[in-house]
């Protein structure tokens, strides 16, 4: 079964990439984040210096979510699908969050040298592509 995990990263993951081709590629994985409404609000800037996470206000409602506090707990879903597939990867991330009343700027993620996933943090990887909204 390792063998089989290790085929599929090899054959995907592009590990003699620059940082920029492997965020990238690790966006794959930040899209399927859940959503408040499906609403996808966020946006992403790649740039040499790592990943933007930006808070895209045009998709939020500001009748459903006035404050953007369902919005920003959507993008930090997305920060999370990226932390999860870097680590799956064999990536530690730094993630600096902002705090800034005046940005929509939210965090920057850069990669972080070598990481050794648990057991459940692959769970939690495969988890992501057959995660399903449950409206009951």
């Amino acid at each position: 079964m390792v063998e089989n995990v290790r085929e599929i990263k090899d054959g995907l993951f592009p590990f003699n990439g620059d940082e920029l081709h492997q965020l990238t590629f690790l966006l794959n994985y930040a899209i399927l984040a859940p959503s408040h409404y499906n609403a996808q609000p966020w946006r992403f800037r790649l740039s040499n210096n790592g990943l933007d996470i930006i808070l895209d206000k045009q998709r939020v409602s500001r009748f459903v979510d006035p404050h953007s506090r369902e919005a920003v707990i959507s993008c930090g879903a997305a920060i999370g699908m990226i932390e999860v597939a870097a680590h799956y990867f064999g990536f530690a991330v730094n993630i600096n969050y902002e705090n800034t009343a005046n940005s929509d700027l939210l965090a920057h993620i850069n990669l972080a040298g070598h990481y050794d996933p648990s057991a459940d943090e692959n769970a939690w990887f495969h988890a992501i592509k057959i995660r399903q909204t449950n409206r009951k």
